[in-house]
């Protein structure tokens, strides 16, 4: 297991949160840096492909996958 750190820097009205492969798709909150960019440290499995998703202020998108981020480890 690895700590593996997920931003984003976009504007966020009411909030912001991550879910993935790596917390069985449960949601996390994500929280503002000094630098407006916002950010979650998440302990994932070292597998060559964990994918995720950021839930920007609560609503989905009409492409699901729009979001949908993948991180690629090299071993």
């Amino acid at each position: 297991m690895i700590w593996q750190e997920i931003k984003y820097n976009n504007v966020v009205i009411t909030g912001i949160k991550v879910t993935g492969n790596f917390n069985n798709w449960k949601t996390q909150n994500m929280y503002q840096i000094k630098d407006g960019t916002y950010s979650r440290k998440v302990l994932m499995p070292k597998c060559e492909t964990c994918d995720y998703k950021i839930l920007v202020d609560y609503r989905t998108t009409h492409n699901p996958s729009a979001l949908r981020q993948s991180l690629i480890f090299n071993n």
